[in-house]
């Protein structure tokens, strides 16, 4: 299993923490396990130190994490997989700051970060990504 390139479990009834295996699938590209009821933080657990790079998840793509109930401050190793594309995380309860590493991934083209209740400023790199198309930093209502 740890050449699976793709998890799509969106919409299920998934429950409990994301396992720290996860972090052993070096080529997964997309993984999604939006709108279902996955509890606690992504802090350590996606960081992927298994992989030869020993960089987190290098293969990553897309990354939805949205509508769960994840808590926590995003992690500064969010910005470090180069191919890194889509990164979903809204509807959660995320807090703190916007990480600065986000603001230096290469190709980053969506990143929707609504509905938690995350605070700071945007950063000053976030305008010099060039790839950036959708940017949603929505209050929580």
């Amino acid at each position: 299993m740890t050449f699976l390139t793709r998890l799509n479990l969106p919409e299920n009834h998934v429950e409990g923490e994301i396992p720290s295996s996860i972090g052993k699938l070096c080529y997964l590209m997309h993984f999604d396990i939006s709108s279902n009821n996955v509890t606690g933080t992504i802090s350590e657990i996606l960081k992927g130190t298994d992989c030869l790079s020993r960089k987190p998840l290098p293969s990553l793509q897309d990354l939805d994490l949205s509508s769960n109930n994840l808590v926590g401050k995003l992690p500064e190793w969010l910005g470090q997989p180069k191919n890194l594309v889509e990164l979903h995380l809204l509807y959660n309860s995320r807090h703190g700051p916007i990480p600065a590493s986000l603001g230096l991934t290469k190709i980053l083209s969506v990143l929707w970060l609504g509905r938690n209740e995350l605070n700071g400023t945007l950063l000053e790199s976030l305008g010099q990504l060039s790839k950036l198309i959708l940017l949603m930093v929505l209050p929580i209502i």
